[in-house]
Order: structure tokens, then sequence, then C-alpha cells
């Protein structure tokens, strides 16, 4: 079972959703990594960059 909040509701899935199974799997990783959500934000932030820079060449911002 799933419970999905949403404002000021909450909302019951009679099975496990493949996203909050995905989230919940997520803060597990982060948190054996010591990884802040911020932290992976900005280390995707350079990995996007240089597979566009692999692909298109540098680009000046």
């Amino acid at each position: 079972m799933s419970l999905i909040p949403l404002g000021d509701t909450v909302i019951i899935s009679p099975r496990r959703l493949a996203l909050e199974e995905a989230r919940r799997e997520l803060k597990v990783i982060l948190k054996e990594a010591d990884c802040t959500l911020d932290e992976l934000t900005e280390g995707l932030k350079g990995e996007r960059q240089t597979v566009f820079e692999d692909l298109y060449g540098h680009h000046d911002h």
C-alpha cells in the first residue's frame, strides 16, 4: 500500500507505486553516500555540460 500526501489530502493506493519506490531508493542511496539532493543536482549540471560539450563542442555562456 502507498500513502501519497497531496496538499491537505492523502491518497491511498492498494499497491506500491513505481515512482514512490524509486524515491525511497534514491533517498537511501543519497544517505549512504552522504550526499544531499542539492549536491546531486549540481553534479548533474556538470555532467550535462560535459555531455553537451562532447557532442557539440565548447559553448560559452
